[in-house]
């Protein structure tokens, strides 16, 4: 289980895909670990992904600036993106926006594998850069309560004229 809390701001896209944070590898040609990232593909998303240890299958929640209450993305704004996996099955993308946050979330009973090559990556995925800034960024070992998330926002959210 883990929560991943990043404040972004995205200058532009010069790749489909940028990674805001990632722990992914390859296990031969599967891809493995979880990543969030962004999307400019038929729309603006920021996604949380999770991989099979084992199949390379993948389980993704999105969430859709401009759809469904979600204001539409901008360029050079905060946004604060929290990835969550509760360790039992569920995974989550919260998105904290305008004083409002947005929840999406799937289910998803991959384990990770332990045994491949790993990477840790801020600001990448599978070499799509970010092209912005990430400010606060923390990782906790344990599914954060949406309270708990919610009050990280509010403490942290001055610091990105929020």
């Amino acid at each position: 289980s883990y929560t991943v809390i990043v404040w972004v701001r995205v200058s532009s896209f010069t790749s489909t895909f940028p990674g805001v944070v990632a722990a992914e590898g390859r296990s031969g040609s599967n891809p493995i670990g979880w990543s969030m990232y962004l999307d400019n593909n038929g729309g603006y998303h920021i996604n949380h992904t999770r991989w099979s240890g084992t199949s390379g299958t993948g389980q993704t929640t999105t969430i859709t600036f401009g759809s469904g209450g979600v204001p539409a993305f901008a360029f050079d704004t905060w946004y604060m993106v929290t990835a969550i996996y509760d360790g039992a099955g569920t995974m989550g993308i919260y998105l904290h926006t305008g004083g409002s946050r947005y929840l999406t979330t799937a289910s998803n009973s991959y384990s990770l594998a332990t045994d491949a090559s790993w990477g840790a990556f801020l600001g990448l995925r599978y070499n799509n850069w970010l092209n912005g800034r990430i400010g606060y960024y923390a990782v906790y070992g344990s599914p954060l309560l949406s309270a708990w998330v919610d009050t990280v926002y509010e403490s942290t959210r001055i610091r990105y004229g929020v």
